[in-house]
């Protein structure tokens, strides 16, 4: 399916899933920073590029060479031994399913980002509060919260695509931390 087509009839879905991504994005920009590897300006580039296609601007967007510039970025959670890889590279592969769903190589499931979202979290508990109740804590009640946000402000857009999806921008941009809590700048 052409990414226009597919865009037409999903891009409160694809807005929704770059939402999801947007909160993720921060947990690669520190392992990058801290460990001088990968690209965050790429994944960045990436985010804007869907914000702006679901908003509704006129672009060719070849998503496959995106896949392809993309792959470098991915860290390598098999050589590294710190915790903070495994959130960075949660990020970068949701960038990359995203990415695959709309050059039409698989479907675009909302739910599978929730779920990478969400083991994410999971992950980051059990390697910091090891004993805390993770279904419980408030990192996932903000997941959960977050979600339901997002979808009713999605619900909410009748009138303009282009204002309603600069305002799911804004909004998603603006929150002080990351899905795991790390504190944006």
């Amino acid at each position: 399916m052409k990414f226009e087509t597919l865009l037409a009839s999903n891009w409160r879905d694809i807005a929704y899933c770059t939402a999801l991504i947007e909160r993720m994005y921060p947990n690669y920009c520190l392992f990058s920073e801290l460990t001088e590897q990968g690209d965050a300006k790429l994944l960045r580039n990436g985010l804007d590029t869907l914000w702006a296609s679901c908003a509704g601007h006129e672009q060719t967007v070849d998503f496959n060479k995106l896949l392809e510039k993309l792959e470098p970025a991915m860290p390598d959670t098999e050589s590294c031994d710190f915790f903070g890889v495994r959130p960075a590279a949660d990020a970068c592969v949701a960038l990359t399913m995203l990415f695959d769903g709309c050059a039409g190589n698989q479907p675009l499931e909302t739910e599978a980002f929730e779920t990478l979202y969400c083991s994410t979290i999971m992950a980051y508990l059990e390697f910091a509060e090891p004993d805390a109740d993770a279904e419980q804590h408030a990192l996932m009640a903000d997941a959960q919260a977050y979600f339901t946000e997002l979808q009713q402000r999605l619900a909410d857009i009748t009138a303009s695509q282009k204002d309603g999806v600069k305002a799911l921008k804004a909004f998603a941009g603006s929150i002080a931390t990351s899905n795991i809590g790390i504190e944006t700048t």
